[in-house]
């Protein structure tokens, strides 16, 4: 005859169910949330010969309040995140200090003549057909990388598929 399961709980086995128990129903009532960001249709415009600076572009998803701080690739000394505005009649370019603010739920889109992600001091020409890899990094959630196909701006082909990643629990700093 075999034993009912209960009659082989030890006082500690019975602790440890409770206490995860306890913590499945916390993460029930939000209290320590994991959130996603999802980032898709990421591509780089070719550079022409001799630049030494690139543009990249992205759609960016969030579902909760976030920011991007920075982005980084081997493809390029440095990176950052940049906007095009127009004042008195002249286009300017110039990078988003503190970040680019990610609203829950909105969906950002990163594309010419708007924001997007400026590759200085290029490694080799952006060519069309190759792809940069690009790791975004945010306030929040954790770092997604993702393969950036370098295309011509009116080519629709080459769309990056869906990258995400989970963020850290509310409960704990994010890693910068």
């Amino acid at each position: 005859m075999t034993r009912p399961m209960l009659t082989k709980l030890t006082p500690a086995k019975l602790m440890i169910a409770s206490a995860a128990i306890l913590m499945l129903a916390a993460c029930g009532k939000g209290e320590v949330t994991r959130t996603s960001i999802m980032v898709s249709d990421a591509w780089c415009r070719p550079s022409p010969n001799g630049a030494t600076t690139g543009a990249c572009y992205a759609t960016i998803k969030t579902g909760q309040d976030d920011r991007l701080v920075s982005v980084t690739t081997p493809n390029a000394g440095a990176a950052a995140i940049h906007d095009m505005t127009t004042e008195n009649g002249m286009m300017k370019m110039s990078e988003i200090e503190g970040g680019l603010a990610l609203k829950k739920g909105e969906v950002v889109t990163l594309a010419p003549g708007g924001k997007h992600l400026m590759l200085t001091d290029l490694t080799a020409p952006l060519v069309a057909g190759d792809t940069a890899v690009l790791t975004l990094t945010f306030e929040k959630a954790q770092p997604v990388s993702v393969d950036a196909v370098v295309r011509n701006p009116n080519d629709p082909a080459g769309k990056t598929t869906v990258q995400s990643a989970q963020s850290a629990p509310a409960d704990t700093p994010a890693a910068h």
